[in-house]
């Protein structure tokens, strides 16, 4: 790739790329509805399973039968077996292998949890929702089949699996759960080939300490913090795509496969990690390119919040402002990054640059052009670009700029971030609030009365609540 490419490029791909960068996302907890309540007629036994009628079958509650080798029926008294509820197996030490019925299509969180001599389960493509943690600690657990009709790998499912070698991940799965695979220690082959996941959350593959190389599909828009921390053995790591947001903590022995520019490549130069060029060359860090031109012809950037409102972020200040939050992200400097961030972490997006003739071009148009030329193996000079006929003007009448200063000022925005994700704890969740300031350790905050601590690690204050606590209520903050 040309050097005209990497100086004209790389300001605003390396800045979209971390507005990509989401926090921990919402990760509900699995529980039944007061609808589904609703509609629970019974609890019965049946020779080794306790259950509840629900609609149009039963849920098993309670295996207490003593085999080794487990057929869970399609029916119990004549009703059609839908699903194996939450901790229906829980510490089970006796079971070594189970098969679930074509008719089951559900199996809850933690239902199979610490069945410490389970070696082997088959799962039908009639289950569309496995729950968080439900394997967890399956420490003998050597195969397992995740059915091609699951759309997500919830929260620690499969973590301390320390005996799973492999694991196929097929085509429907979109998301893979924070934690989903951690301390999986002799996972050493994850296949993606033909998956279409878009996001691989926090830690999903953290301490998979046999785990050699892998390969992120071009769908993964966002690969987060820690997925691969504590991979010790990880010798390569492949990105499909020159877009996918990557979170630290990829062991810096790991060499970076991609494309250049990328944010792999961002990553790869960032955190000191070996990089090579999808097809097996190595960055020619010496090459020169007559064509080049001095500076990034990119004056602004132009995003659209949540409200409506456009924001305008002058470039040179929005690099500075990126370069110093990669360094300390508390520092005052980094207030317009962290503005910025806040934005389009919120939904907002990045709709235009202004050129050297102070017009909007439209920036999903300067994209597609840029991948054209990427997949053709030519050049992309984006100062060129901007002034040329090629570029597209921004259709959309825009009124009514704030421009952001350096100091993350001229326009409001919000003062917090806050997700709520589960615990493994039966009855509780986490909250965390990420406040968007420069010195969040300077402040204190609360949540419905309980007070949260602040956690470098995730940037922010968390605490366990209870899950029956209100999502609604507003955080109190407070300086110290």
């Amino acid at each position: 790739m040309k050097k005209t490419v990497q100086r004209g490029i790389s300001v605003f791909t390396t800045l979209i790329l971390l507005a990509s960068f989401v926090p921990l996302g919402v990760m509900a907890e699995s529980q039944i509805s007061s609808d589904e309540n609703s509609n629970i007629k019974s609890y019965a036994i049946s020779a080794e399973y306790e259950y509840v009628d629900i609609a149009d079958g039963v849920r098993i509650t309670n295996y207490v039968g003593t085999d080794e080798e487990v057929v869970i029926p399609e029916t119990l008294d004549g009703k059609k077996v839908l699903e194996i509820g939450d901790e229906a197996f829980y510490d089970n030490r006796i079971c070594t292998n189970i098969t679930v019925p074509d008719s089951v299509t559900s199996i809850g969180s933690m239902t199979f949890r610490y069945c410490s001599n389970l070696k082997n389960i088959t799962i039908p493509d009639s289950v569309t929702e496995i729950g968080y943690a439900a394997f967890s600690y399956c420490s003998r657990l050597t195969n397992v089949t995740i059915p091609d009709s699951l759309t997500n790998i919830e929260y620690s499912a499969f973590s301390y699996c320390s005996s799973l070698s492999s694991v196929y991940i097929p085509g429907s799965v979109k998301s893979i759960g924070y934690a989903a695979f951690s301390y999986c220690y002799n996972l050493a082959q994850v296949n993606l080939s033909d998956s279409v996941v878009t996001n691989i959350d926090s830690y999903a593959f953290s301490y998979c300490r046999s785990l050699k190389n892998i390969s992120i599909p071009d769908s993964v828009t966002d690969v987060g913090y820690g997925a691969f921390i504590g991979c010790s053995d990880l010798d390569s790591i492949q990105f499909n795509s020159a877009y996918t947001g990557i979170g630290d903590a990829i062991p810096t022995t790991t060499t970076i496969v991609g494309y250049e520019p990328s944010t792999a490549k961002d990553y790869a130069d960032t955190n000191g990690n070996p990089f090579e060029l999808i097809g097996g060359s190595e960055t020619d860090e010496n090459s020169t390119d007559d064509e080049s031109t001095s500076g990034s012809g990119i004056i602004s950037f132009l995003v659209k919040d949540i409200y409506g409102n456009y924001l305008e972020y002058d470039s040179d200040l929005l690099n500075l402002s990126y370069l110093v939050y990669q360094i300390n992200p508390t520092d005052s400097r980094a207030d317009m990054y962290r503005h910025f961030k806040a934005v389009t972490d919120n939904g907002g997006n990045v709709i235009g640059v202004k050129n050297s003739q102070s017009e909007y071009i439209d920036y999903n148009a300067m994209i597609s052009a840029y991948l054209v030329a990427q997949l053709s193996g030519t050049s992309f000079d984006v100062d060129a670009y901007l002034v040329s006929n090629k570029a597209v003007m921004l259709s959309e009448t825009v009124t009514n700029v704030q421009v952001i200063d350096a100091d993350g000022n001229g326009a409001s925005s919000s003062a917090y971030q806050i997700t709520f994700y589960p615990t493994v704890y039966l009855g509780m969740k986490n909250v965390v609030v990420i406040l968007n300031v420069s010195n969040p350790s300077a402040y204190s905050v609360s949540y419905g009365g309980v007070a949260l601590t602040y956690e470098s690690a995730v940037g922010g204050f968390r605490a366990e609540i209870s899950k029956d606590f209100s999502e609604t209520l507003k955080p109190v903050i407070s300086k110290n």
